[in-house]
């Protein structure tokens, strides 16, 4: 089962939005490996997921989110968009996608999320 977070990233302050499946395995070891390879040759090209967005039944969008190092968390591009959306939400689906492997996810949000909630504190606009 998939787990929606949202929060404040610690070293850059900023809003944060992810999926994280315990398990969920959107790169192979060998893809680790070269992505651990590339960073630490200071090339911090992230690798992406395809993933389509659905709130409250509205029609899906298809966005590229990134990848974590451990291929188990999927970012989306802006998290500050996605938490503004999901202010006023009730649900939100998602299907991840890379290469073969497919995950989805269905969360309840309806009163969840505090209208005024800034997560890197102070009070959101």
């Amino acid at each position: 089962s998939l787990q929606l977070t949202l929060r404040c990233e610690d070293e850059s302050k900023n809003p944060e939005a992810f999926v994280y499946g315990r398990g969920m395995a959107l790169l192979s070891k060998a893809e680790q490996r070269a992505f651990d390879e590339r960073m630490m040759k200071d090339n911090f090209q992230p690798e992406y997921a395809k993933v389509i967005l659905r709130i409250d039944g509205e029609s899906p969008r298809t966005e590229k989110w990134e990848i974590d190092l451990t291929g188990e968390i999927a970012a989306p591009p802006n998290s500050a968009m996605l938490i503004d959306r999901l202010r006023t939400a009730s649900s939100m689906s998602v299907a991840i996608e890379r290469g073969p492997k497919k995950y989805f996810g269905s969360f309840s949000i309806s009163g969840k999320i505090p209208a005024r909630w800034a997560p890197c504190g102070g009070v959101s606009r």
